[in-house]
């Protein structure tokens, strides 16, 4: 079986109604494909990039999957305080030094949440409705401390409540008559998150007798003009991690303003960055005047800073 992109949900402020959803907890963490086949176990991203690297401890428990020749997909997590840390799985998976592999097991164990298969025992399932995948998926599966089954729900709006009391990032809700479509995006899946992310490009860094205080952030939008939505502090980082992204962003200083659209209102005391460092912001809403509410700093991104759009960002 060829790689492929997986399904993903569309975004949605209401739940729906009806017998045909399920819901299942939206696991902040990465989305990995696992190719359980020809005799080895190939963990995938989204993007089609191997992680067995990150992951090595992941890929030996599936190992005994391979006789099953399937496909897994789910996403990798990893815990600070009883909850996901994005932050966390984020080290995780950037790591590729042998030694720090190692060193971040041991500090940082994940979990794979397992929500779809879509092949098993040499035949796909993608076409089958979403209700045949999981039974098949129960059927298959055997969890352990590292392969987890997701979860589903038919009390969709207690399970919102129950999130949204967590602090957790939200629900996915699926239509169990719904197929995979590989590379798809629809209504069949959506997400009602709780707290919603968009990844944005540093622009600037301010500044409080002396010493920074938050990190200001901008998007692109289709004209490639970039807009300021707002400054966090360190949020999710440690005091050593958020030091080190101050001074990554202020060694690529800017002599003037990167940004060609700023709100009415904006801090004082600013030193203006090239937008060249990528991350990750979560956020309950925007404001009428574009900027978010409540951002936190969840950690830096390996991605083009071009990625960092207006349209790319939740809404």
């Amino acid at each position: 079986m060829k790689l492929f992109r997986p399904f993903e949900p569309v975004q949605t402020d209401e739940l729906p109604t009806g017998t045909n959803w399920i819901g299942q907890v939206k696991w902040d963490g990465v989305r990995i494909v696992a190719h359980a086949r020809d005799g080895a176990v190939n963990l995938v991203n989204r993007h089609g990039r191997s992680r067995n690297q990150a992951y090595p401890e992941l890929a030996a428990a599936l190992a005994p999957l391979v006789r099953q020749d399937c496909v897994l997909d789910g996403e990798v997590v990893a815990f600070a305080g009883g909850k996901p840390s994005f932050y966390h799985v984020l080290r995780r998976d950037r790591a590729r030094r042998p030694a720090d592999v190692d060193a971040l097991r041991r500090q940082l164990p994940i979990v794979y949440m397992v929500f779809d298969i879509v092949w098993a025992r040499g035949r796909p399932l993608h076409h089958l409705p979403l209700a045949d995948r999981q039974e098949r998926l129960r059927t298959l599966l055997e969890e352990n401390d590292l392969v987890r089954l997701v979860a589903s729900e038919r009390a969709l709006e207690s399970l919102w409540i129950a999130v949204c009391e967590m602090g957790m990032e939200g629900i996915v809700v699926k239509d169990v008559t719904s197929t995979y479509e590989f590379g798809g995006k629809d209504k069949r899946w959506q997400k009602r998150k709780h707290r919603r992310n968009a990844a944005a490009v540093i622009c600037g860094v301010t500044m409080k007798d002396g010493r920074s205080s938050a990190l200001l952030l901008g998007l692109h939008d289709e004209r490639g003009r970039l807009h300021y939505i707002g400054r966090a502090g360190p949020g999710a980082l440690g005091t050593r991690q958020w030091g080190e992204l101050v001074h990554k962003a202020l060694a690529h200083p800017s002599a003037h303003c990167p940004c060609t659209v700023l709100p009415s209102r904006i801090p004082r005391d600013i030193i203006w960055t090239l937008p060249i460092i990528p991350v990750k912001v979560s956020f309950l809403e925007w404001t009428p005047d574009g900027t978010l509410r409540q951002p936190l700093l969840e950690g830096v991104l390996e991605i083009d800073p071009g990625m960092c759009t207006i349209d790319a960002a939740d809404q």
